[in-house]
This record gives structure tokens, sequence and C-alpha cells, in this order.
């Protein structure tokens, strides 16, 4: 019995929840329908129109409501026909143009309310009448505008044009016949950029010209073959030489294998890489380095006989490493011994931490083999570290204290303890779940360190050429 009548209070409390909110919807809708009414009675239509929205959208059979919003909505549209007449009588085409789309998007947006209002011909027959007043307004422009060879703008009025109606007179034709005037006028232009730039010697320039001109009219001229003949012109031919080690970092070979692979990445027709066996076989027969080193005259030689313009040599001047041990520090601390009562103890925990840290410094020349100067000088410097942080203790580190709380009397519980402790410690509890518990070795980050390197290496090498 007593569980039927929870039951009953239960239906009776929802029964009561239910009648509060219809009482409450009705009030919220009742002072909307008046708001409503006092708007549309001054003359307010568009905003009493958004007042019986806003009732139809809390209650879409709100009959009511939606022949107000019928009555309203009409006033709204009247207004904004107005609007697009006064705008066509006064011959200012365009803003009738788009008071007259604002009618038909107002009109669309009633429908999605159930309201559906009526343009009648009259407004349609003036509407189609100043879509051919301003297509043959701007078909007008663009005609005057191709007669002054004014291709782009020749090409905007067109466009508008069909805008307004869609294939007007032969619009469409006259926009093409511009565009293809324009590529025409501009591959022009760009051509004779690219023989100004070719005659003086300027070939990457030429190169994009040439380019430019074939893209906007395919087969101009002989722009194909020029733009060959500025890529056999300019090429920069180049060879690296193996680079020299004065720093006994033993990283020489990896450097010097990353800074070849990124110079034959680089997407430029304009750089060349020269082959890295031929460049050794030429100083293995010819007996150049055989000291171990390669000076700036020996280095234009072996450029003359592998037959390119430029030499790269290169030598890692300094290897520099510091730290690498993980130092271990004793930490004083207490521990909660969880018994009735508690008590605690002094114990010892330890705080591991190290940090290793590499550095390397690389100097590299580019050498004009036709001059034997050098035309660039560049060092490079990277670093790379680590570190680690963490903390060690055998038994458990959550009933750690840094100091010796008071546990109170004896009394208090082992729970309330371990709570006191979670408020007061101050120990950074997260070292000892911290999974790095090593450093990395000097040549782990020496390698990452020539990535690095040949990465910006072939940066300075691109912005030379």
């Amino acid at each position: 019995m007593k569980n039927l009548k929870c039951i009953d209070d239960s239906r009776i409390s929802i029964i009561l929840l239910l009648v509060f909110l219809v009482l409450l919807t009705s009030c919220v809708a009742g002072r909307l329908t008046k708001e409503a009414n006092m708007l549309e009675n001054n003359g307010m239509y568009e905003r009493a129109a958004e007042k019986w929205s806003s009732i139809l959208d809390r209650n879409p059979n709100n009959q009511e409501a939606l022949i107000g919003l019928n009555r309203s909505s009409k006033k709204v549209l009247e207004r904004k026909l107005e609007s697009f007449e006064e705008a066509y009588d006064s011959k200012d085409y365009s803003k009738a143009y788009d008071e007259y789309l604002e009618c038909e998007k107002y009109k669309k947006k009633m429908i999605a309310k159930g309201v559906y209002l009526d343009i009648s011909n009259q407004f349609t027959t003036l509407f189609n009448k100043i879509n051919e007043i301003l297509a043959e307004k701007h078909y007008s422009r663009g005609c005057a505008s191709m007669e002054s060879k004014k291709w782009n703008d020749a090409i905007n009025e067109f466009e508008n044009c069909s805008k307004y109606i869609n294939g007007y007179k032969d619009a469409y034709k006259l926009k093409k016949e511009a565009e293809e005037n324009k590529n025409l006028c501009e591959a022009e232009n760009e051509y004779n950029d690219g023989l100004a730039y070719f005659n003086n010697k300027i070939y990457k320039k030429a190169y994009n010209c040439f380019a430019t001109c074939n893209s906007l009219l395919y087969g101009y001229k002989d722009a194909k073959e020029m733009m060959n003949k500025s890529i056999e012109k300019g090429k920069n031919r180049i060879a690296v030489l193996p680079f020299k080690d004065f720093a006994r970092s033993s990283i020489e070979q990896s450097l010097y294998s990353n800074c070849l692979s990124n110079l034959i990445s680089i997407n430029d027709p304009f750089i060349e890489i020269y082959d890295r066996e031929q460049i050794d076989k030429i100083i293995q027969e010819q007996s150049f380095g055989a000291s171990g080193l390669v000076d700036e005259r020996t280095a234009t030689k072996i450029g003359e006989i592998a037959g390119v313009s430029y030499i790269i040599t290169g030598k890692i001047t300094r290897f520099t490493k510091t730290g690498g041990t993980v130092n271990k520090s004793p930490v004083r601390a207490y521990e909660i011994k969880l018994e009735d009562p508690p008590s605690s103890k002094e114990i010892t925990y330890y705080i591991h931490e190290g940090e290793i840290r590499v550095e390397l410094e690389f100097q590299f020349n580019i050498l004009d083999v036709e001059t034997g100067k050098v035309l660039n000088n560049k060092v490079i410097t990277e670093y790379n570290s680590d570190q680690c942080k963490f903390a060690t203790y055998s038994g458990d580190y959550m009933l750690l204290n840094s100091t010796d709380i008071d546990l109170g009397s004896s009394n208090k519980s082992k729970w309330a303890a371990l709570a006191l402790n979670f408020f007061t410690r101050d120990i950074d509890t997260s070292l000892f779940c911290e999974y790095k518990r090593s450093l990395k070795s000097a040549d782990e980050l020496a390698n990452e360190i020539v990535s690095t390197l040949a990465y910006n290496f072939k940066l300075e090498v691109t912005r030379m050429f």
C-alpha cells in the first residue's frame, strides 16, 4: 500500500508540472499576442510579423498567430513592392532589381512558416523588363570595351549581362573573344619581357616569363623552345666535394650524404647536382686530396674536370658535447604508516636528473670554377639537447610527505591520516610516474642535428642560385 501511495504521489507531481508548463506557455503566448496586435495597430508590420513568427515557433498550431502573421506579412510585402516600384519609376534599375529579389526572398521565408504570399503579374512584368534593360546596358558597355580593347572590362560587362538574362544576344561569344584577346595580349607582354631578360642573361626570370606566356596561350610563338634555351643557358651545374671533419665528430659522411640528398630534392630546373660517384672518381684518378685537404685551387681544378660551374666545399669546425650523466640526489621525507593509530617514519627517496647537449658548427664555401673566387662563405651552427628527471622510492610514494605531519590524537583513523597527507604533502608525485628515465646518446642527438643542418644548407644554396 505504501508503494502504491508513492506511485500516486509521483503521478500527481507530474500532472501538476505539466499543468504549470501549459499555463506558463499560455501566459507567454498571451503576452506575445498582445505585443503583436499592438505593433500591428501602430503600423509596425515587420516587427509584428516577427512576434507572430515567434508564437508559431512555440506552437505551430496556434491559428490566431497564423492569421496574424498572414495579415502582417502581406503588409510587409506590400511595402517592399512599393519600394521596388519607386526605384523603377526613378529609373534606378539596379536598386529596383535588388528590391524585387528581397520580395522573393521574403515570400520564401513566409512559405516556411505556412503563409503563402502572392506577387502580382504587374510586378513580375516590371522585373522582366528591368532584366532586359540591365542586360542591354551591360551588353553595350561590353561592346564599347571591346572596341577600346579593354579586355578585362569587356569580360566583366558580358558576365554581368548574363547575370540578368542568360544567353543574351551573343554576349557569351563576345566574352570568349575578349578572354582570347586578353590572353593574347598578356602572352605577348610576357614573351617580350622574357626576350628582354634572356638578352640580358637573366635566364631564370626569362624562363618564368616564357612559362607564363605558354600557360596563357599554349604554343605561342617559340615560348616553349625559349624556356628550354633559358634553362640550358642559365643552368647552375654544381658539384659538392666530400666534407672534412676537423672536429673529429665522425659524422662528416652522414652530413655529406644528407646535404647531397637535400640538394638533389630541389625542384628547380636551374640547379643540377653533379653525380657523387663521378666526383669521387675524379679525386682518386687525379690524386687530389691525398693529404686529406682540398684547397680552393684544387677544388676549382676538380670543377673544371667535372665541367661544372660551381664547387661547394664544407668542413665541420666544431663538435662539442656537455653533460650526459644522470645524477642521483637523496631527498628526506616522511612516510605515513597506515595502521590504527596511524604513525609516520623518516625515509629517503631519490631524484634523478640529467641533461646532455651537443653543438655542431659547419662551414661551407661556394666557389666559382671559372674565376676561382669564393662567392659565398657561410657558417651554420646547430645544437640539440635532451633532459630527464624522475624520482624513485622502494615503498608507496603516495604515502610520502615532505614534512612530518601532525597526526593528532591516537583515535584518528588511518584513512583520515591518508586524506590529511593528500592535502598537505609538498612532493611532486608525477616524478615517480615519469616514463623517461635515460638520456639520448651523443650520436642520436648528432644525427638529429645533421637532418636540420642539411635542410638549412639546402636553403642557403637555393638562396644563392
